[in-house]
């Protein structure tokens, strides 16, 4: 949003989710958002990162955002590699980690997060792909105003028809690993030492 408004450029907020997600949307539109979209249908259930990838592809190939931000982990589980396999996919370079942008005649300046607290200075093009370290930037808070217009405006719902993909590279249809059956592990039997008979009393209690 701050990027946005130093070079008068607009922000389209995508979630993929279910109808849940309206008011994380809606909270960015009062936060200065242009654009919502929440992407969603039953054929992304059970998808793989190869699947959920594919997804994001195609999302980037529809909207052609200058700049795809996002988060650089997820909350639940850690690590996402999606952004960054869509990302490889189209050919468009990525900023890991990354704690400060600053954009100048068509070249992106990124200071990102390294190892043991170090930080690096790198520079791409764009379009290009930021995922942004927790903590990178001050948070911005809407006003109650801006809370009541954002509750008026619509959010677009997009599914597969909107996407124009097949559903052989959605969800688990389209995952790369399968899915084998899963069972419990099975329990560590009771040991029950018996003392030899034919040994007397005093090494059988030993």
């Amino acid at each position: 949003l701050t990027l946005a408004d130093e070079q008068n450029g607009t922000v389209t907020a995508v979630a993929i989710g279910p109808q849940r997600l309206d008011d994380h949307l809606r909270l960015a539109l009062s936060m200065g958002a242009q654009r919502c979209i929440r992407v969603w249908d039953s054929a992304f259930i059970g998808g793989d990162n190869v699947a959920n990838a594919r997804l994001v592809e195609r999302l980037m190939e529809i909207l052609q955002p200058e700049y795809f931000m996002t988060g650089n982990r997820l909350l639940d589980s850690g690590a996402d590699p999606v952004p960054v396999l869509a990302s490889a996919k189209l050919g468009i370079p990525y900023v890991a980690a990354a704690l400060k942008v600053e954009s100048t005649e068509g070249k992106v300046r990124v200071l990102r997060k390294c190892d043991r607290g170090a930080q690096q200075l790198v520079e791409t093009s764009t379009p290009c792909t930021l995922l942004f370290a927790d903590g990178c930037c001050e948070a911005r808070y809407p006003d109650q105003v801006m809370l009541m217009v954002a509750l008026a405006k619509g959010i677009e719902t997009w599914g597969v028809a909107e996407l124009g993909l097949p559903y052989s590279e959605l969800g688990g249809f389209g995952s790369v690993l399968g899915k084998d059956r899963c069972s419990f592990p099975r329990a560590n039997p009771q040991r029950i030492v018996t003392p030899d008979a034919t040994l007397p009393a005093f090494e059988r209690i030993l």
